[in-house]
């Protein structure tokens, strides 16, 4: 009996010290290293002290530790910048009331991070915070909260809740992109700002509601637009079918449409200004017809819109940048008004008024093509992508390409 006691106080003492032996602890303080400590045992990182955590370099010190479970207790007042960046097996965090900060990717690339209670002390998520978070699911923010930064929730791939809290005023650029099961969002009144394709390549959204109260932005049957609903800012990717853009529309915003995967849209002719990557990515999209009151086209606009074949531009048109309509492997036919003073078009290509430069030649048309002989000059990016093109004539007139 005694032999069998001392074993098992034995195997106990054991078992303790390999427990002990298998710990780790650093100081990471700032700026007095010692105030704040981490402890990992078991896959289980305790962080305890006063004050602040330090900044990290990407790739900092967790990214190679086995680390599924993260508590931080009362005291610490921050998570530095990068502190837990591709810590890939971790799955929940405990961040106590009274943190004020989580730094710049603090969480960049935890894949497997499926839970997380912000609490209401923080004011500001940083940029990149939870960028790539793959297995998160759902985020409150806090009424304290006043920022949401740029790529804050970046392909967040599965986040299909989000509560804005009242007290939100900004969303930064990119902050929700490719957050592909997100299906709705609710605009606080609180917000003033939101930044360019805040939302773009969520493949699910239906709807953008803002609450009664906004002085800045508004929605029309789940579209959002400012509060003069002058300007669209954002059409929901996952609405299918047809669209008529209201009237009194006169700016069709930055990436307004990028990703959506409407088959036809009506532009109405108060519209004057369509911006960069307004209409990019749309693949179901065949046909496109720009009144004759746009006025200016942005860069991309119309880019990779796999099925366009056709797009007739209006007569105020004054400038065609080469990449308004880069890569779209089966256009067709470029059109553009008789009334249009700076561009023609013939067969379905785009030249000049006069007709002696080549400004573009549709990428979808197939095998040769001779150039006229009254032509003299072939505008940059005239032939760009032209991958059906099998053999092109250029006359003696030429002079410039």
């Amino acid at each position: 009996m005694k032999k069998y006691i001392l074993i098992t106080f034995l195997t106990i003492v054991f078992l303790l010290c390999v427990s002990k032996t298998n710990s780790q602890t650093w100081n990471i303080g700032y700026p007095d290293s010692t105030k704040v400590t981490a402890t990992l045992t078991s896959k289980k990182l305790i962080i305890r002290g006063k004050g602040e955590m330090k900044n990290y370099p990407i790739y900092g010190t967790w990214k190679d530790k086995a680390i599924s479970t993260i508590h931080i207790e009362n005291g610490v007042t921050n998570i530095g910048h990068h502190a837990f960046y591709d810590c890939n097996e971790l799955k929940s965090i405990t961040i106590p009331e009274g943190m004020t900060s989580i730094g710049e990717s603090a969480f960049k690339n935890c894949e497997n991070l499926e839970f997380i209670i912000i609490p209401n002390s923080i004011t500001v998520i940083k940029e990149h915070a939870f960028e790539r978070c793959k297995s998160l699911k759902s985020v409150i923010i806090p009424n304290n909260i006043l920022q949401i930064e740029k790529y804050a929730f970046y392909e967040c791939f599965n986040l299909k809740n989000v509560q804005l809290g009242s007290g939100l005023n900004k969303i930064g650029d990119c902050a929700f992109r490719a957050c592909h099961n997100l299906a709705s969002i609710t605009i606080p009144k609180s917000i003033k700002d939101i930044g360019d394709i805040a939302f773009r390549e969520c493949y699910n959204m239906q709807n953008y509601e803002v609450e009664k109260g906004n002085t800045q932005f508004g929605s029309i049957n789940g579209v959002l637009f400012n509060k003069k609903q002058d300007t669209l800012i954002a059409y929901p990717n996952g609405k299918k079918g047809k669209y008529t853009i209201p009237n009194g529309t006169v700016v069709i915003g930055n990436s307004a449409f990028a990703c959506c995967t409407i088959n036809s849209i009506y532009i109405p002719k108060t519209v004057k200004i369509i911006k960069g990557d307004a209409f990019r990515y749309c693949h179901n999209l065949n046909k496109l017809k720009i009144p004759d009151s746009v006025e200016e086209i942005g860069v991309l606009s119309f880019a990779n819109c796999n099925s366009l074949e056709r797009i007739k531009l209006g007569n105020s048109i004054s400038d065609v940048n080469m990449y308004i309509l880069s890569e779209n492997k089966n256009l067709l036919k470029i059109k553009i008004s008789n009334k249009n003073l700076k561009f023609s078009s013939k067969n379905g290509i785009l030249y000049n008024k006069s007709r002696d430069t080549l400004v573009m030649y549709p990428k979808g048309k197939k095998g040769g093509f001779i150039i006229p002989e009254n032509i003299n000059c072939i505008k940059k990016g005239a032939f760009e992508s032209c991958k059906g093109l099998t053999k092109i004539v250029i006359p003696e007139s030429v002079t410039t390409i």
